[in-house]
């Protein structure tokens, strides 16, 4: 396998300091898999990051081996965040599930020759438990993941585990899976939930490509729910929980267990009681959803709660624990009620009281809930009708950012709205938006804007950014556009960051603020601001709205500004057209010169077969064509006056200009064989209908417009772009378009008195001909016509049959062949190949 070259990095020893190794010993390392210190003095004195510039040449099937600490060094790379060098060693065939080798420095555990040498799955049960022999105590005391160096093993789980996102997606997209266990059965989440990293546990739990599963247990028989629980990762606990859409009367319900939150001065956790008889007190009326009252501690039942009470307190003297249950019957928890050196016991009187304020609890719960599925449904509503605007209502950018911004505004009742977009150039935000304090109504319009007083105006050329600019580095807009945190601010003048300028300038006063920064492929683009809610500060309700308002605000600038970018370039492509069309176009004074000719009455031997083509002059040959089209027109009555001469002569001179000069596709061809199909025309007993007549003519003429002297086959082997734009029939669709191209100029359309209808037929009949001339089609389709003929079935009212007629226009360029020598042929065929092969050879250097 093709060695190559690591880049500069560092190792680490194991307890995670960093060892200067050069080039030389890594290389003999990863081949050997030890690391002598002693052969560090041998060498020339690495650089500050460990490694000797040049870098060592390893073998991605051999670089697995290093076992200072067992990481390969895709893992080192992760760990100093360097994603060049991540893409290097996946493109050159490092495995992106290859696990660590060997063992390290466990998780938890004084840094010393014996810890380095205990196995890591001894390390890694003393890091869940205080000893072996109690598994249900926790050790948090070496849970802290900033003294701990468990990483996990796969490379996924190191990016995770340091919050690498980029890495962490790179990963992903190139086949690692977060759901692969390591050693101790722990996945991506378990590490995130043992690092306690809250949003990276956020982001693999959502990621768009492969999700990091929630119910997969550890070797410890632990979820990463349960596992939060266990090291009181309260946050993490709970967002597993509604991430996964687990409820906890579901978590209840299946794992036969319920939770209580125990807090202390050093930790905080959620502790496992068991379900059932046999047990706790809390436990057993979890099984049975009955309410037990006990007035006297010395009467209480050993057989159906052994263990008494979970909370141990002497002092206690009754108790009175209540079953909480909602109204489909499903258990959410237990509520424990104690008297304290009091004679006084628990009556029907409290359980009822208890039962009342229990039902207010759930009063206050669906009350809450409801009130949170109709925020939801608003904030359904709002994404539906940005969608709208994203992808139905194309207009201009700034149209599609007024109206996100106007459903914003209403989304989290503020009352005003900004947007600030970054210039990276000059370091600076400028207002795109500013100010939206009107009705949605009313912000549709993109040239309306709001002035530095609120009043709207109309928006001038030069007022296409605003007239509010300032530096990314000042401000509260300009804080989280360098550091892409959002930022609820209840106070905006008792905070340092907020700049008074823009307030001095708009004479507006700001009082809260929500802000948060708009992202695009990991970039802040800009940053959306609403300033003053209607009725308090900013919740964190608004935040998560906000937060998704954000992305589809996001989405919705960088569609306008593809849109833009479209329309931009429809506009230039307008513009390269009508120059293309000027210059392809035949000259005033060619016309005028031709439209002075008078036509022939009559050509002798015109619609002879015999009739050479070659012998007519380059000059006269377009008066042959006009006497040609006129002569076919006037085979039906109602065409005498549908043709302008002026569009005819203008069409004939332009179709002239646009061939090019090659040995055989030529003008002169392209004449030779509409002679031919005139011929066939006027001198057989056809039945094609006047207008399939023109069309054929036309096609004739039209059906090698600008050829390059090149096949179908060299087109599409040499990538032109011509290939890449017509993937079939390359040549033939070109010059069908560039047909319609001529038609489509002005004064060029001689089918400008046709119907709509009719005109779609023409060109629906050319374009039939023309294509018809790939020989790749036309010996698909000549047995059809063949056995047709041969059997004397042909019928002339038979759609398929003269469709199969009229591709064989090919005849009509075969027969023009056969009236000039073979040899002539023949040259200019090899000529123009011969040309063609020597415009794209290869330079020799």
């Amino acid at each position: 396998m093709k060695a190559i070259k690591i880049p500069n990095t560092a190792l680490l020893d194991v307890f995670g300091r960093p060892i200067s190794i050069n080039s030389k010993d890594f290389h003999r390392l990863s081949h050997s898999g030890h690391f002598d210190k002693n052969s560090i003095s041998n060498h020339n004195e690495p650089n500050s990051k460990g490694l000797n510039p040049t870098g060592p040449n390893i073998k991605p099937n051999d670089a697995h081996r290093l076992t200072v600490i067992g990481e390969t060094p895709l893992h080192i790379a992760i760990f100093y965040n360097d994603i060049n060098s991540v893409k290097l060693l996946i493109k050159h065939g490092f495995d992106v599930n290859q696990r660590v080798i060997g063992d390290f420095y466990p998780p938890g555990q004084s840094r010393n020759k014996q810890e380095t040498k205990t196995g890591r799955q001894n390390a890694t049960r003393r890091f869940f438990y205080r000893n072996e022999t109690s598994q249900k105590q926790i050790s948090l005391k070496n849970a802290n993941p900033e003294t701990n160096a468990y990483y996990g093993e796969y490379p996924l789980a190191f990016a995770a585990a340091f919050g690498y996102k980029e890495i962490y997606d790179y990963l992903i997209d190139n086949g690692a899976d977060p759901n692969m266990q390591d050693t101790y059965g722990n996945t991506v989440l378990h590490m995130l939930v043992i690092r306690d990293r809250s949003e990276m546990f956020n982001h693999a739990i959502r990621h768009p490509v492969k999700k990091a599963l929630t119910d997969i247990r550890n070797n410890e028989g632990l979820t990463p729910s349960t596992l939060a629980a266990k090291l009181g990762r309260k946050e993490l606990f709970l967002q597993c929980l509604e991430l996964s859409h687990v409820k906890l009367n579901d978590l209840l319900t299946h794992s036969g267990e319920i939770y209580y939150p125990y807090r202390s001065e050093q930790a905080a956790c959620f502790v496992p009681i068991e379900i059932g008889p046999g047990h706790c007190l809390a436990g057993y009326v979890a099984w049975s959803k009955e309410t037990v009252r006990i007035n006297n501690m010395a009467t209480l039942d050993m057989e159906k709660y052994p263990d008494g009470l979970y909370v141990k307190d002497d002092k206690v003297t009754a108790v009175m624990a209540h079953p909480i249950i909602n109204t489909s019957g499903t258990l959410l928890g237990v509520v424990e009620f104690y008297r304290i050196s009091s004679a006084i016991p628990f009556s029907d009187d409290d359980e009822d009281e208890t039962l009342k304020c229990v039902n207010e609890l759930f009063t206050q719960t669906y009350y809450e809930l409801y009130h949170s599925m109709t925020r939801e449904r608003r904030l359904n509503d709002f994404l539906l009708a940005v969608t709208k605007s994203i992808f139905q209502e194309l207009v201009s950018m700034d149209a599609v950012m007024l109206k996100i911004m106007s459903y914003a505004k209403k989304l989290v009742n503020a009352d005003r709205a900004s947007l600030f977009m970054v210039d990276s150039r000059t370091k600076e935000l400028y207002a795109r938006i500013f100010d939206i304090g009107r009705e949605e109504n009313d912000v549709l319009d993109s040239s309306f804007v709001n002035d530095q007083n609120g009043r709207v105006h109309k928006q001038s050329s030069s007022d296409e950014h605003a007239c509010i600019h300032f530096p990314m580095d000042k401000g509260i807009a300009g804080y989280v556009a360098t550091t892409g945190k959002t930022l609820n601010i209840v106070d905006a003048y008792s905070d340092e960051r907020f700049n008074r300028d823009i307030d001095q300038k708009t004479g507006y006063k700001t009082k809260t603020l929500l802000c948060m920064p708009i992202m695009i492929q990991g970039n802040v683009i800009g940053v959306v601001q609403m300033v003053n809610k209607k009725n308090g500060p900013f919740t964190k309700s608004d935040e998560e709205s906000f937060e998704t308002f954000a992305v589809y605000c996001g989405l919705a600038l960088h569609h306008a500004s593809l849109y833009d970018r479209i329309r931009r370039s429809e506009q230039k492509c307008k513009v390269a057209l009508e120059v293309l069309s000027y210059h392809a176009s035949c000259a005033d004074e060619e016309y005028e010169r031709y439209k002075r000719q008078e036509l022939p009455s009559n050509i002798p031997g015109l619609r002879q077969f015999e009739f050479s083509p070659w012998s007519v002059a380059n000059d006269m040959k377009p008066v042959y064509v006009l006497y040609m089209f006129c002569d076919l027109a006037n085979m039906d009555p109602l065409h005498v006056n549908r043709f302008d001469m002026e569009c005819l002569i203008k069409f004939t001179l332009t179709v002239r200009k646009n061939y090019r000069n090659v040995p055989y596709h030529n003008w002169s061809h392209a004449f030779s064989v509409a002679h031919a199909i005139y011929t066939v025309i006027k001198e057989t007993k056809h039945q094609f209908t006047p207008n399939q007549c023109i069309a054929l003519f036309v096609a004739c003429l039209c059906h090698d417009l600008d050829h390059r002297g090149k096949t179908n086959d060299y087109m599409v082997k040499s990538a032109s772009t011509l290939a890449s734009i017509y993937s079939t029939s390359t040549m033939e669709r070109h010059h069908f378009n560039q047909t319609v191209t001529i038609l489509q100029t002005d004064s060029h359309n001689i089918f400008k008195h046709f119907s709509s209808k009719e005109y779609r037929q023409m060109l629906d009949e050319i374009r039939h001909c023309i294509l018809a001339t790939d020989l790749v089609l036309f010996f698909e389709n000549r047995p059809k016509l063949e056995r047709v003929v041969d059997n004397s079935q042909f019928d002339w009212n038979n759609k398929e049959h003269i469709s199969n007629l009229q591709r064989w226009q090919e005849l009509a360029d075969e027969h023009q062949s056969s009236r000039t020598s073979t040899t002539t042929t023949s040259t200019n065929i090899s000529k123009e190949i011969n040309d063609s092969t020597q415009t794209h050879q290869p330079t020799s250097s």
